[in-house]
């Protein structure tokens, strides 16, 4: 063969493989391409493979008791420089409450909305079997995004209580309205993984 076409030839195959291994890592492949602002792999990086409960926003994804939850709406709270937040995670209908708080340590909760228009914020409420004490009320300014059924942004009443089980009562409303009623379990950090969504 002429020393010049065998350059040639080979050349060209150099170039067709190079294309090939190209398009293969370009996304083309059985998992398509790669979702801009979320890590496929979460152990990646510098980021803890549970995510940063304090960083969670509208849209993000959270893998919880075997399943996803997305963030639908957040609400943060102000009580004269002491913040908190409190995100609503849905699952085809299904939701609760989840409220990220910093006091001494990080307190994750699970907040579900409970049926009990007779019940009225006392110094001791009787709940499901147990008695739950108060331990701590006031009052604080929030802003809301996404979907909470709030206000953009208000001033909430509480009252907060405790059983001996550890499980936790609360009283809620904004201006004039009816308390909302939730029962509240505690949630370890470890417990879920946080995925930031595609606006991250």
């Amino acid at each position: 063969m002429n020393p010049i076409l065998a350059v040639v030839v080979l050349a060209l195959v150099a170039l067709v493989v190079v294309l090939v291994l190209r398009s293969r890592g370009s996304g083309g492949g059985r998992n398509g391409p790669r979702r801009a602002g979320r890590r496929i792999d979460p152990l990646a990086g510098d980021v803890s493979p549970a995510g940063d409960p304090h960083h969670i926003g509208v849209g993000d994804v959270i893998a919880y008791e075997g399943h996803d939850w997305v963030v639908r709406g957040s609400v943060s709270y102000d009580q004269r420089g002491y913040r908190w937040a409190e995100h609503l995670l849905d699952r085809v209908g299904e939701q609760f409450w989840l409220s990220v708080e910093e006091d001494e340590q990080l307190q994750l909760v699970r907040w579900q909305a409970v049926r009990a228009a007779s019940l009225e914020p006392t110094p001791t409420v009787q709940w499901d079997g147990a008695a739950f004490e108060l331990e701590e009320r006031g009052r604080a300014r929030f802003r809301a995004e996404g979907t909470t059924g709030m206000p953009p942004e208000g001033e909430v009443e509480y009252h907060d209580y405790e059983a001996p089980d550890g499980r936790l009562l609360s009283f809620e409303r904004t201006g004039d309205t009816t308390y909302e009623v939730s029962i509240g379990v505690a949630i370890p950090p470890g417990a879920m993984t946080i995925f930031p969504g595609t606006g991250a």
